[in-house]
């Protein structure tokens, strides 16, 4: 005879391994703080190097105003506006994603453990039947 509550429950697991299983279950080999600093190194990178060709990008546009119009102080106090700037849009985008990826963090956690309680459930249902059979 079908259990429909077992199968039910096989399906469901057999679905979140097939949709979720990449994307969620490494979460489960990190703990938090390390899961977020992989992440938040991702960010800090792509900012510095985005940042870095934006900056490149407006000193090539601007390079002859610059080179013959500035003086040295100018352009250290210019160079001094770069790193400010660059610190904050650095500082708004990691404090951004330390939230996202404590956000989730959490969800793909309690993804992970629900379906850790799923087979438990069903390994416990066979267990139940292999005592009923004996």
């Amino acid at each position: 005879m079908l259990n429909t509550d077992k199968i039910a429950k096989m399906t469901r697991a057999s679905l979140y391994e097939e949709k979720q299983q990449r994307k969620e279950l490494h979460t489960d080999t990190y703990f938090r703080v390390d899961y977020m600093t992989a992440h938040v190194m991702k960010v800090l990178v792509a900012v510095t190097v985005g940042f870095a060709a934006a900056a490149g990008m407006w000193f090539a546009y601007h390079m002859e105003e610059i080179l013959t119009q500035r003086t040295p102080e100018q352009l250290v106090a210019m160079v001094q506006k770069g790193v400010l700037l660059y610190g904050a849009v650095l500082l708004v985008f990691l404090l951004i994603s330390l939230f996202v990826y404590a956000l989730r963090y959490r969800k793909e956690r309690r993804g992970v453990k629900a379906y850790g309680e799923t087979l438990k459930s069903i390994a416990r249902e066979y267990s139940a039947e292999e005592e009923d059979d004996r």
